[in-house]
């Protein structure tokens, strides 16, 4: 659904409430999807930064890349599990590895992001704006629960 789609249910309906909740709606979603995002590219930022693997592609079958994924993962909640346990300065993944947000909501990148780059290749733009109709679907539901069931506190001071 485009902004250009929203502003004209605005301009269109009968009661201005249902247009202003239609965008509402649509900004909280964009605004946890796209905290959604962050985190997912942090976690794989982390993993790239300290397991050579993920520096590049990986030639290998899917169940293999799979175990590969799983075994990173595992070795990684061991040693922060560890270095938690031990309450020494960590080392592994300190709270200045990740992307933070400041006082004003603005992102502060983790050190993770001074690693030198990799060998990937950003894939860059893959298709047009127009998803289909599952997509839609999907987010549409997304939507419902972000500003319903899935709400948090958080959400309502942006």
């Amino acid at each position: 659904m485009s902004t250009k789609f929203c502003l004209s249910c605005i301009v269109n309906s009968s009661s201005n409430f249902i247009g202003l909740q239609l965008i509402f709606n649509i900004v909280i979603t964009q605004y946890m999807l796209c905290r959604a995002r962050r985190v997912i590219e942090n976690v794989f930022g982390i993993l790239a930064a300290r397991w050579r693997i993920y520096r590049k592609a990986i030639i290998a079958s899917q169940p293999t890349v799979i175990a590969i994924v799983k075994a990173t993962i595992c070795l990684h909640n061991y040693i922060m599990n560890c270095e938690s346990k031990a309450g020494n300065e960590k080392r592994y993944c300190s709270s200045l590895t990740i992307d933070r947000e400041d006082e004003f909501g603005g992102v502060i990148g983790g050190d993770w992001r001074k690693e030198p780059s990799n060998n990937l290749i950003s894939v860059g733009r893959t298709s047009t704006n127009m998803y289909g109709r599952v997509a839609e679907t999907m987010r549409e539901r997304l939507s419902k629960y972000f500003v319903g069931q899935g709400a948090v506190a958080f959400q309502w001071d942006k």
